[in-house]
């Protein structure tokens, strides 16, 4: 999984590791991100969407 190959994060659940990418993306570059879900799932899908709307996708 992506989230046990990020530094540091290998200890984090799916769940945190997508609230931490979410803080990061807006202490780092400024972008609001909006990630809902009740799922693991649902909240990784989110995280995407919200990346290909904020057009992180195409800055990293």
């Amino acid at each position: 999984m992506v989230h046990e190959k990020a530094v540091g994060q290998e200890n984090r659940s799916l769940s945190e590791y997508i609230d931490w990418a979410v803080d990061q993306a807006r202490r780092m570059n400024e972008i609001d991100m909006q990630v809902e879900g009740d799922t693991d799932d649902e909240k990784a899908k989110s995280l995407v969407r919200a990346m290909l709307e904020a057009g992180l996708a195409e800055r990293l």
